[in-house]
């Protein structure tokens, strides 16, 4: 099952009339397998988990999201595979989003069988995620599997390229912006950098100006 139709969003959208039984777009089995711009407008989602994946997207397969902010909260109960853009991604490009969404994490199911990532739960097959960054929250009292940018990586065909992770992380164990470096390839992206100068060379075509790049992270 996939949805197969190019959406460009033509204003901001927030979730939090819906409730907190909204899960997000392509859930229940399907998967968003077009292009998604975002044309730099806002998401605001607010929901707790029903899906194994989890996100904005609950699965993403030879797709394409861009130029997209991200902001409000999630909540996850007891399922594996959470970030705030997507659940998991197969093949797919992710460039230019920005979120600064709080994960919450509840679940009681064993620590090693929840992954939690900033912007992917799962990336697998060639996915990409270019001039990203995440500037939100991620708390979770139970979870080893945390990560900045993505969690669980299947394979070696993944890279992250030119983004930037500040974002305030409460859990056992936290990697920057992936588990397992040898099968993501990691270039140009930065953490908690202090240098105002690394913030723009890494997530500087993020916003449309570099100007609100630094106003968004200053927040």
């Amino acid at each position: 099952h996939g949805i197969d139709v190019n959406i460009r969003l033509m204003q901001d959208i927030d979730f939090r009339a819906k409730g907190t039984k909204y899960y997000g777009l392509a859930n229940d089995g399907k998967r968003f397998v077009s292009v998604f711009d975002g044309q730099f407008h806002h998401v605001t989602v607010n929901y707790t988990t029903k899906y194994a994946y989890t996100g904005l997207f609950s699965g993403l397969h030879d797709a394409t999201v861009k130029n997209l902010y991200l902001d409000g909260t999630i909540t996850n109960e007891k399922y594996q595979y959470v970030g705030s853009l997507f659940g998991y991604a197969n093949n797919s490009t992710i460039e230019k989003c920005l979120s600064s969404v709080s994960i919450t994490d509840k679940s009681n199911i064993p620590d090693s069988e929840v992954y939690i990532g900033g912007i992917g739960g799962r990336a697998i097959a060639g996915t990409k995620i270019n001039n990203c960054g995440f500037v939100g929250n991620i708390s979770s009292l139970n979870a080893n599997n945390v990560s900045g940018i993505v969690e669980l990586v299947s394979n070696v065909a993944v890279t992250i390229t030119n983004s930037y992770v500040a974002a305030k992380i409460n859990a056992k164990s936290v990697k920057d912006f992936a588990p397992e470096l040898s099968k993501v390839t990691v270039t140009n992206c930065y953490s908690y950098a202090p240098d105002a100068e690394e913030v723009i060379v890494a997530m500087g075509s993020v916003c449309e100006t570099i100007e609100e790049t630094l106003a968004v992270l200053n927040a």
